[in-house]
């Protein structure tokens, strides 16, 4: 996944709920303050450390299934 996410900074995170309304409105519904990685794991999935990436606001990485 590339996705954009939730900021880490106290200052950034307020931001982006600041901004979410109209960025949501203008850009398709994308959310830029959604905690996705949290949401993926929530889902049942593990993110794997190896590949992951993190510049500014944008975070890649891989989830695969979580061992039940």
């Amino acid at each position: 996944m590339l996705e954009h996410v939730r900021a880490r900074s106290l200052i950034g995170a307020r931001l982006q709920d600041l901004i979410q309304p109209t960025w949501t409105l203008l850009a398709g519904g994308c959310h830029p303050n959604r905690n996705t990685e949290g949401t993926v794991e929530i889902a049942g999935f593990r993110i794997e450390e190896e590949g992951r990436r993190s510049r500014g606001r944008m975070r890649r990485f891989q989830a695969v299934p979580s061992p039940e």
